[in-house]
């Protein structure tokens, strides 16, 4: 099983939530752990917005270089617009970045580890946890 982290769960996860960390220590021997190259860029836009870049910025580094990033691709753009025209449709859009994280997620058959499963629900076939429950 794939396990990919939403945003929320890495801030969680830098601020030393101890419920996020036994979790992924319990599972990442046996199971892979990864983001979305749109997580990256939600965590380097948190990064330069706050007082404390210098700290912040090497955690992330850090951070990155121990961990597997998802890529967008074509077929990944083929899935978001596919969705959101379906979404569209039926006047349920979702933020773009969420429409994304979703798709990449789809695309790698990969579970999205989340503590706003409510902004992905309507993603079809989009396997959701949240840890904190």
């Amino acid at each position: 099983m794939k396990y990919c982290l939403d945003t929320n769960i890495i801030v969680k996860l830098f601020r030393g939530d101890t419920k996020i960390t036994l979790r992924i220590k319990e599972i990442e021997e046996k199971e892979e752990i990864c983001i979305t190259i749109i997580n990256v860029y939600e965590l380097y836009k948190g990064v330069y917005s706050t007082r404390k870049k210098e700290r912040h910025f090497q955690n992330l580094k850090d951070f990155l270089k121990e961990t597997k990033v998802l890529n967008i691709n074509e077929d990944v753009c083929d899935k978001a617009g596919s969705i959101y025209a379906t979404l569209k449709k039926e006047n349920q859009l979702i933020e773009d970045a969420d429409l994304l994280i979703g798709s990449i997620v789809l695309n790698n058959d990969a579970v999205l580890v989340t503590t706003n499963p409510e902004h992905f629900k309507r993603v079809p076939t989009l396997k959701i946890e949240n840890w904190l429950r």
